[in-house]
């Protein structure tokens, strides 16, 4: 088609009116074409459309149902669950150890400040306990002497449990060469408390 206002033949005269003379094909219609060029007026009007129009007409609407939508995400697998049932089973199917732990993580995710320093320190010391009785009932053949490399252990043995602490044994770093720094993440093994049972 021929270009009113330069005179040059396009096969797309929308894209040339649009970027070389910065102009729609509903303003170049009303300024440039006349009645004469009425047939060319149908032309121009329909090669304005654009091509994602005739395509989406095409298209046929699909509908998905929710379930659907959820077999396609889960790959089929749906699991109920009863949004009733106890907190217990819930923490166990997530995989956190307690109510506690679910509240840090609630905390975390809600960009709250963190665990303080006395809660900290008691979470240290359940975790402890738990430790010293998996401790206590893995050598409780040979529970006379008993080493841990947790401090938290180390004083939960001392307290409850009878054990005196009889020696410390230092980290041992890897062997590089001698005189380097080493970092504590080098280290072969941490330090390490010895205690025995003396009640």
């Amino acid at each position: 088609m021929k270009c009113k206002i330069c005179g040059r033949d396009f096969s797309k005269l929308h894209v040339h009116v649009r970027k070389a003379h910065n102009m729609g094909m509903i303003e170049y219609n009303k300024k440039y074409v006349t009645k004469e060029d009425s047939d060319g007026l149908q032309e121009l009007q329909e090669t304005d459309i654009p091509e994602t129009v005739e395509k989406a007409e095409e298209v046929e609407e699909v509908v998905i149902t929710p379930t659907q939508q959820k077999v396609k995400i889960f790959d089929g697998v749906i699991v109920e669950r009863d949004p009733n049932r106890p907190l217990s089973q819930f923490l166990e199917e997530m995989g956190i150890e307690n109510e506690k732990e679910l509240r840090r993580i609630i905390r975390a995710q809600r960009g709250e400040p963190g665990v303080d320093v006395i809660e900290q320190i008691r979470n240290n010391e359940e975790s402890a306990e738990r430790e010293a009785k998996e401790l206590l009932k893995k050598n409780k053949d040979d529970a006379n002497v008993i080493e841990t490399t947790n401090l938290y252990v180390a004083e939960v043995l001392e307290k409850k449990y009878g054990y005196a602490v009889i020696n410390v044994i230092s980290a041992t770093p890897k062997q590089k060469f001698p005189g380097a720094n080493v970092m504590p993440d080098e280290l072969v093994k941490p330090k390490t408390w010895v205690l025995q049972k003396i009640r």
